[in-house]
């Protein structure tokens, strides 16, 4: 990891551990995104984790909680997994 400036704001960036090779990539399951994002509804906050095959671009698990902690991330990758 290592921090750059930029002139609006900083910018953490991270080694890109795939190459972004991901053209050679011939079978599911092999990289998987994930993103955390949130909607407010009725005045409350809820917090979405979402996984996503990269070869199919298919959605392989979401996951929905009040709370944005390790347990929605964890719990949503166990489950995509257990898929």
């Amino acid at each position: 990891m290592k921090y750059k400036q930029n002139k609006e704001k900083s910018l953490l960036q991270y080694l890109d551990l795939i190459n972004r090779k991901l053209n050679d990539i011939k079978t599911r399951f092999l990289v998987l995104y994930t993103d955390v994002t949130y909607l407010i509804w009725k005045g409350e906050r809820y917090y979405q984790s979402t996984i996503i095959d990269e070869y199919t671009k298919e959605i392989v698990d979401v996951k929905w909680s009040k709370y944005n902690d390790n347990k929605l991330v964890t719990d949503n990758l166990n489950d995509a997994i257990k898929k």
